[in-house]
């Protein structure tokens, strides 16, 4: 494995503004040019450019794994609509109507199982099993 050092936005805090699996990148569309080469050709994915809730900290609130996309519910009916026009061939890609937003904080997963915040409510258990 190589390590590539990167700032984005000239923040270190990289994950908060970046999803990424085996195969995509999703990144917010006002990213420099030069960070979306040196991403793509670092991880070798395809890079999508999104917004959600009107927001660049697209790590904060996106959860994921190779088989899904979780969004929070504050998502805005244009930004699914072009995110499942990009990858939704691809992915599961739903709403999670929790309460709480910040899902890439909230959900921990790969492709064999995750593990979630207490904060997630149980009601939406199945939902995330389903999804992901």
């Amino acid at each position: 494995m190589s390590v590539q050092k990167s700032l984005l936005y000239g923040n270190p805090n990289i994950g908060v503004y970046a999803f990424t699996n085996e195969s995509i990148t999703l990144l917010p569309p006002n990213v420099p040019e030069k960070n979306i080469v040196e991403i793509s050709e670092t991880l070798r994915t395809n890079i999508e450019l999104i917004s959600i809730c009107e927001s660049p900290l697209i790590g904060v609130f996106i959860a994921g794994n190779s088989n899904g996309l979780l969004l929070p519910r504050f998502a805005l009916e244009y930004e699914v609509r072009a995110l499942k026009e990009k990858i939704g061939e691809a992915y599961n890609i739903e709403i999670l109507p929790s309460l709480r937003s910040a899902l890439g904080n909230l959900i921990l997963t790969n492709d064999h199982i995750a593990v979630i915040s207490p904060l997630i409510e149980r009601d939406f258990l199945k939902l995330i099993e389903d999804v992901l």
